[in-house]
């Protein structure tokens, strides 16, 4: 009798629930949104910009890059000429071998406050930049039905984007980053139909104008981010909706988002070109042999090597005398030093990667207590694959998104993994997984749900 009574129950739940007006579930989903966005978000950003304020009376950050980028903004607000490193005397420096974005907004920044910038707006940029992301990330995943995902985002993220932060460019990418899934979705749900055209090029458009940010930003993961577009892209013209006009689309979003990879070197070189420098022997954004050779010493290592910038320009300056840093010959210097250290010894420099690829999947990005990052991907992926096994020959919609996003979220925490394990397995370089790790949560929970909302559905019978 009571197995009975508690089936009928569930049935009658069952079918009440079935026949909710989507007007009504629309309106119950608002609520929540406006009620986490209230009562968890923004406390936490008023909370996150008045801590900024600690920055008030520092004059100078400990990250050399935001120093040069505060002073090009400088620069910028005297002369009107953006991406100076340095304008002093009629004697014009310009802004290179580092990424352009935090200069550039910076001077933006300082010409709509009417005051040079100073390290507190260096940070609060970087909050704003999160804060804005985030929302982004928000509006997209409830735009493709990940729902759950998007509430776990507004219950956790605003902790994850927010409570820490800082003045160098890095922080930014907390945000920045996280937004990059975006382009690589709108690509696969254009090609499913999962979207209205209009939605989806909407998505298209915010993906390609948030690769030209994290491009500008930090142009490795802009690199990221591109090569997630081409896989998706692939993917897209191998099994999406066949016919000419939907692959010269896809070719040409492709071409679109290519360009909007080097927009760090467009930039620069429009200000070459608009200020007539020669600036040939300066490379547009740093070089990445230099982080190859000194993420040596991420690690203890028979080298020597420590992670420090002091380190490289040591060596490059003990091999080429006089050699100007950051210039492209140091550069080409850094990389001779850094493949010469494979012919030296292969074993120890396979030895120093596997070392590094250890601390990148036992760190606890979320802080002790909590599981360490390689725990949590195997679980992710264990529950994908015992949730959704059935439902990808069926062509569920719901799976099948859910799936894509872990798809897109797992390949950029491969990348950025490779990151930290080619430079250094430190914060420096593993923030960005945070906000990937948090949507691959969401999207278990969903996993979770639907299976068991599938399971509960199968075996009940349903009311006349």
């Amino acid at each position: 009798m009571w197995r009975s009574d508690t089936v009928g129950h569930l049935a009658r739940f069952i079918s009440f629930f079935d026949s909710v007006p989507g007007g009504l579930v629309w309106a119950l989903r608002s609520l929540i949104v406006l009620g986490l966005v209230l009562w968890v978000a923004l406390p936490q950003v008023q909370e996150s910009f008045d801590a900024s304020r600690r920055y008030a009376a520092v004059g100078e950050s400990d990250w050399e890059g935001t120093n040069n980028a505060l002073e090009s903004a400088r620069c910028a607000r005297k002369t009107g000429a953006w991406l100076l490193r340095s304008c002093e005397n009629g004697q014009v420096v310009p802004f290179s071998a580092e990424d352009p974005g935090q200069p550039l907004l910076l001077s933006l920044w300082a010409r709509l406050a009417g005051r040079d910038a100073t390290v507190m707006d260096a940070a609060r940029l970087n909050l704003g930049i999160n804060v804005l992301c985030l929302a982004i990330l928000i509006g997209a995943l409830i735009s493709l039905g990940a729902f759950v995902t998007s509430v776990v985002l507004l219950l956790l993220g605003p902790v994850i984007f927010l409570f820490y932060f800082g003045t160098s460019p890095h922080w930014s990418l907390m945000g920045a980053a996280s937004i990059q899934i975006i382009l690589p979705l709108a690509l696969i749900a254009r090609a499913k139909g999962w979207l209205q055209p209009a939605a989806s090029g909407a998505l298209i458009a915010i993906g390609v104008a948030s690769l030209a940010l994290v491009a500008l930003l930090r142009e490795s993961v802009g690199t990221m981010a591109l090569l997630m577009t081409i896989c998706a892209a692939a993917w897209t013209m191998r099994y999406g909706r066949r016919g000419g006009r939907h692959l010269a689309t896809t070719v040409a979003i492709l071409l679109v988002a290519v360009v909007a990879s080097q927009s760090s070197r467009l930039i620069v070189a429009a200000r070459d070109w608009a200020y007539s420098l020669d600036a040939a022997h300066l490379p547009a954004t740093h070089g990445m042999s230099h982080t190859l050779y000194i993420g040596l010493g991420g690690v203890p290592n028979k080298f020597g090597i420590e992670y420090d910038d002091s380190v490289g320009r040591a060596a490059a300056s003990a091999a080429v005398p006089g050699i100007v840093h950051y210039s492209k010959d140091y550069f080409r210097v850094m990389r001779e030093l850094y493949i010469r250290k494979w012919q030296e010894d292969p074993r120890e420099m396979i030895r120093i990667y596997f070392e590094k690829l250890k601390l990148m999947f036992t760190d606890h990005i979320f802080g002790a207590g909590h599981p360490a990052l390689g725990t949590m991907l195997a679980l992710f992926v264990a529950i994908q694959l015992v949730t959704g096994y059935r439902h990808w020959t069926a062509g569920d919609r719901g799976s099948d998104t859910r799936l894509a996003i872990n798809v897109v979220a797992l390949g950029f925490v491969g990348l950025f993994v490779v990151q930290g394990v080619l430079a250094t397995p430190t914060r420096l370089y593993s923030l960005p997984l945070g906000p990937f790790v948090l949507v691959l949560a969401g999207i278990a929970i969903e996993n979770l749900g639907a299976w068991v909302w599938s399971l509960a559905t199968r075996s009940i019978p349903r009311p006349p």
